[in-house]
């Protein structure tokens, strides 16, 4: 989506044009995050044998790169046994019906959006297009980082790729504003020793994330009639429509 509306925005249109529930499309949000964390913390390692003065970073990379197993296991423990997981919540919340009611549905449908953990050939189609996503990613910031440093070289562009994945999973602002711009310049710049043209670069690079999601994401909303106001709207009234009782039909 243009602006980086959000994850909830990606998953509440899925949930219009298919028969999927939201919490079953948010699951596949979540595993498609830390899968990202571990392609960032794997280019990092890449990279790092052809970058000076970043030691402390093979150890950051090794820490992503374990939490994100360990993520992903655990995910894989809740889908293959995801009915042990509901009985256990519906015990523990049967005190408080309207959270039994409410979580139990909710925890149903993102279970088995968890299924792609246990479907190994829908696994391995995530994983390609997750991998091809990451080469074109790859290429487009080697590209821009060639017409300004035209002495640069691939490993460049994996460490500074890799730097804005890490600097994005930081809060801040939408679109990892100031923090993936920063982690880029500071990245290029251990390289280049340049800060100011490393800056320009971080520039190009937002411009150009700025332009692709804004152009594909702003045909893909008029292709499917809907506008941003419109989602916000729709998600402000998801949770209601979701608790709101069941009408009854008339006698």
């Amino acid at each position: 989506l243009p602006f980086r509306l959000g994850e909830l925005g990606r998953a509440f249109l899925i949930t219009r044009k298919s028969d999927l529930q939201f919490g079953e499309v948010l699951p596949t949000i979540v595993i498609e995050r830390v899968v990202d964390l571990g392609f960032s913390a794997a280019i990092l390692l890449a990279a790092l044998p052809f970058v000076v003065d970043a030691q402390g970073s093979q150890n950051i990379a090794y820490i992503v790169g374990a939490v994100v197993v360990a993520g992903l296991v655990m995910l894989y423990i809740l889908a293959r046994n995801n009915q042990w997981a509901l009985n256990l919540f519906h015990k523990l919340s049967a005190r408080w019906p309207s959270l039994q009611k409410f979580g139990g549905g909710f925890l149903e449908s993102f279970f088995a959006g968890l299924g792609v953990l246990t479907d190994g050939w829908l696994f391995v189609r995530f994983l390609f297009w997750m991998t091809l996503n990451w080469g074109i990613a790859l290429a487009a910031y080697y590209l821009m980082t060639l017409a300004y440093f035209p002495e640069a070289q691939l490993s460049w562009a994996l460490f500074g790729l890799s730097a804005i994945a890490f600097g994005g999973a930081i809060p801040s602002l939408p679109g990892a504003v100031g923090t993936a711009d920063t982690a880029l310049t500071l990245a290029l710049n251990l390289l280049t020793h340049d800060l100011s043209t490393s800056a320009a670069v971080a520039l190009t690079v937002r411009f150009y994330n700025y332009l692709n999601s804004g152009i594909i994401g702003g045909i893909g909303l008029l292709r499917e009639g809907e506008t941003l106001g419109g989602i916000y709207r729709e998600l402000k009234n998801l949770r209601t429509r979701e608790e709101a009782p069941e009408k009854l039909p008339p006698s």
